[in-house]
């Protein structure tokens, strides 16, 4: 049986091959390819005519790529949303199975299309786009009914699966129910190596340095990091303003980011304004695996400032290296960051306090390596390959089913 998958990923085509900046071929589609014969990949493609050495191979043996056009924003959907209609609409096969990725308007426009066929489809819910026009700049009353169109929608294509897998153990769940599903499960979407997780105690050695190092702006600064593209959900710019308040009252720290995006001259002019130029870096996009790690071990803090999340891999990875870690309280993330280090979303004042409040007191900063530490053994790729694969397994037996059935 061959399995169509939809998503709102971008995929970078170079020499008729697939790739991407942070996922593999091996290690990504061998949860499907377990059940399926073959996968089918729908998603946006981006040609380009120089590979970055970063870039990782997605396609090959079993997996092709059904390339919809490359856009950004709502404004780009629209614009393209008669052609990826088209696309998908080639690409019904009754005979098939049909996994869509949510958030976003691809999945919301698949899902449609597949209801009016008539053909039964299973979710990976991953985000919330609630959240997400919650935060969003906009008139009071454009932000309601974006809001309620937002929520309203992806309620919908939930409701219409016959399977749900959430990245969340209740947050998704709640707001998200699979009304009619024959089955649902959690598990997250990201896999965290035993072998990537260290152990915590250097860091914890470690900890009178960094405190006095933070205090100190003879000494040698103090590194805040953060993983990740450069793009509004992430909330570069206000984690520049949210550093400049620590900077403001003379603790020594430096902030690096990690990641490329259509954000990342906007975030270095935002430190020229704030004239913290010189205590704000943007590194550009790094290889997943070792240069990740590398960076995230050389961090004295990590910050996860998104407005929506499902549960984020680099937070994850941070943890895993027993960064101590500061976050908002978005998506599934209250799941396992302890409530001591979350702070409210677009609050910089509230997120400058809170990297003063760890880094400025020793049991605290301890007591966050350990959280951390403890948290992020639940997200091993041994304890959640057993539960996708029996999910999947189960998946691919509905669908089955309820295909030959119609």
């Amino acid at each position: 049986m061959t399995l169509y998958f939809i998503q709102e990923a971008v995929y970078y085509r170079y020499k008729n091959d697939f790739y991407s900046p942070r996922m593999k071929y091996d290690s990504y589609w061998e949860r499907y390819l377990n059940h399926f014969e073959k996968v089918n990949v729908i998603a946006r493609v981006q040609d380009i005519n120089e590979l970055p050495k970063n870039y990782n191979l997605v396609s090959g043996p079993k997996v092709s790529f059904l390339s919809l056009p490359f856009y950004n924003g709502a404004l780009g959907f629209y614009k393209k949303r008669s052609i990826i209609k088209e696309i998908i609409l080639q690409n019904i096969n009754k005979n098939a199975a049909y996994v869509i990725r949510i958030p976003g308007p691809i999945g919301n426009l698949a899902a449609k299309i597949l209801n009016k066929n008539k053909i039964k489809f299973a979710v990976e819910v991953v985000g919330d786009p609630y959240e997400v026009a919650k935060f969003l700049k906009l008139p009071p009353i454009v932000k309601f009914f974006l809001k309620s169109y937002s929520l309203k929608s992806m309620q919908a294509v939930v409701s219409k699966a016959e399977a749900a897998l959430y990245v969340t153990e209740k947050t998704l769940q709640k707001r998200y129910p699979a009304t009619n599903a024959k089955i649902t499960a959690s598990a997250s979407n990201v896999i965290i190596k035993e072998s990537d997780i260290i152990e915590c105690h250097n860091r914890l050695r470690n900890t009178d340095e960094i405190i006095a190092r933070f205090k100190d702006i003879h000494q040698k600064s103090i590194r805040i990091g953060v993983l990740g593209m450069l793009y509004p959900i992430k909330s570069p710019l206000e984690i520049v303003e949210a550093v400049n308040g620590v900077l403001k009252q003379g603790f020594n720290v430096e902030l690096y980011f990690a990641g490329d995006g259509y954000l990342k001259s906007a975030t270095e002019q935002k430190a020229k304004e704030l004239n913290i130029q010189k205590r704000v870096k943007c590194l550009g996009s790094l290889a997943s695996g070792k240069e990740v790690f590398d960076f995230l071990d050389s961090l004295d803090l990590y910050i996860q400032f998104s407005k929506t999340e499902g549960i984020p891999r680099s937070l994850l990875e941070a943890m895993a290296r027993a960064c101590p870690v500061i976050s908002s309280n978005v998506g599934g993330i209250p799941e396992f960051v302890s409530e001591e280090f979350l702070v409210q979303s677009g609050d910089t004042l509230e997120l400058s306090n809170k990297i003063i409040d760890v880094l400025s007191n020793a049991e605290t900063y301890q007591l966050n390596i350990k959280n951390s530490h403890k948290s992020v053994q639940n997200f091993t790729e041994e304890k959640l390959k057993k539960k996708r694969f029996e999910y999947y397994q189960k998946v691919k037996n509905i669908l089955q089913t309820t295909q030959s059935n119609e």
